[in-house]
């Protein structure tokens, strides 16, 4: 089994990456694993309206069903992901997600990829959004709520 970590600033196509990366590997793209086992505030809401790719909302599905019911959701996905023969893309993006992963799995299974879009294609994406979310003007990359909130920009 193989873990490959997608660390990435927010709109740096991880999500299109890890698609593409699971489909050429013939793996299992996760999507943002770090947002469904550890939910923080408004997140919780929106994971039990969440659908997964296979299509079935995600307390119904047969990968995240047992998990997200589980006790203990990090160990539940943990044990669940030991099991699985494939390689496995998770797209969470954060160092915090990262430490997790590097507790849990050896070295030799976890391949963490830094994922940087050039700044001026990823500052146009921001821009788009922001606009099309009614979330205000992109007047600086110091005032932008996604680069501040993103462990990458340390990396810059």
């Amino acid at each position: 089994m193989k873990y490959v970590n997608i660390l990435s600033l927010d709109r740096s196509r991880s999500t299109i990456t890890n698609t593409f990366l699971s489909e050429f590997y013939g793996g299992y793209a996760l999507g943002e694993v770090g947002r469904t086992i550890h939910p923080v505030g408004s997140e919780q809401n929106s994971l039990r309206e969440s659908v997964c790719s296979c299509g079935s909302q995600l307390e119904d599905c047969e990968f995240w069903g047992d998990i997200l019911s589980a006790e203990n959701v990090a160990k539940a996905y943990i044990s669940k992901v030991r099991a699985l023969d494939s390689v496995v893309f998770d797209a969470s993006k954060t160092i915090k997600h990262s430490r997790f992963l590097r507790s849990n799995f050896p070295n030799e299974e976890l391949i963490s990829v830094v994922l940087l879009r050039d700044f001026s294609g990823w500052s146009k994406s921001v821009k788009n959004a922001m606009e099309r979310n009614g979330e205000g003007s992109f007047s600086s990359i110091g005032a932008n709520k996604h680069f501040l909130l993103s462990d990458i920009r340390l990396f810059l």
